[in-house]
């Protein structure tokens, strides 16, 4: 089979029903465990957590600013944001080396017009950018 999706109730059910359809030759599997390190040790290449889906779809409300999607990686640990500057942000026309930006936190990648910029401190913020930015859940 090309795909395998397992979301019953039980998350040993769903861990023991993905690992039987990965040894069977299924090409894609989908689990949805709450154990997801263990998942993930255990080769599992699509992992769904509800209460993680829930926590960022919260978190996209709490946060200031335009975010158009927020991932939490690394056990939780870390975010990953995608946010569109408005002409009301603060940091329109400025360099991100003037920017008092959090040190926990680091923007990857800014988009502008499609094209991927990979940024650095003299690269100036423009609105309508999109900033892919990385931060420590601690910060």
């Amino acid at each position: 089979m090309d795909a395998y999706i397992t979301v019953s109730e039980s998350d040993e059910m769903n861990i023991m029903g993905a690992l039987l359809a990965k040894n069977l030759g299924a090409k894609k599997i989908i689990a949805k465990p709450d154990y997801i390190p263990l998942a993930y040790e255990l080769g599992l290449q699509s992992v769904l957590s509800p209460r993680l889906l829930t926590a960022s779809i919260i978190l996209r409300y709490i946060r200031r600013g335009d975010v158009l999607s927020l991932t939490a990686i690394a056990e939780n640990k870390v975010e990953i944001m995608e946010v569109l500057v408005s002409y009301k942000s603060s940091i329109v026309n400025k360099a991100l080396k003037d920017i008092g930006f959090p040190k926990k936190a680091i923007i990857g990648a800014i988009v502008r017009l499609g094209d991927v910029i990979i940024p650095k401190g003299e690269d100036v913020i423009k609105e309508g950018d999109k900033l892919i930015i990385f931060a420590l859940k601690s910060l």
